[in-house]
Formats: structure tokens, sequence, C-alpha cells
């Protein structure tokens, strides 16, 4: 399996799991957290945003880049 295959794996991994969120959060009546709440907890604030992106960056630049 090369490389690229693993990446677009995971692209898709995290595709799916985006969606499987979003379709739990609609179906479980406030019981999981939706879409937009996770991304507010997430970058709720400069420092956790900050971090966030650095974050993002460091995954991107160790498993994508590559």
């Amino acid at each position: 399996m090369t490389g690229h295959a693993v990446s677009l794996g995971i692209w898709a991994l995290m595709a799916v799991l985006l969606v499987g969120l979003g379709i739990a959060s609609l179906a479980s009546d406030g019981r999981v957290a939706r879409v937009g709440s996770v991304g507010r907890l997430l970058t709720g604030g400069r420092l956790r945003g900050a971090v966030f992106l650095a974050a993002w960056m460091w995954l991107g630049w160790h498993f994508f880049a590559r």
C-alpha cells in the first residue's frame, strides 16, 4: 500500500467520522454534541485556537506531507 493510499484512507475516515457525529447528534436528542459545538469548544478562545492550529499543522506535517 502506498503512502498516498494511506493518506486518502485517513481523510476518508475523518470524513466518515464527521458525518457520523452529525448523524448521531441529530438522532440523540441533545446527548451527543453537534459538530459546531465541538468546533467552538476546540477553538473557543485565542489560546485554544492557537494550540488547535499548531496541533493540526504538526499532524499535517508529520502524517500527510511525507
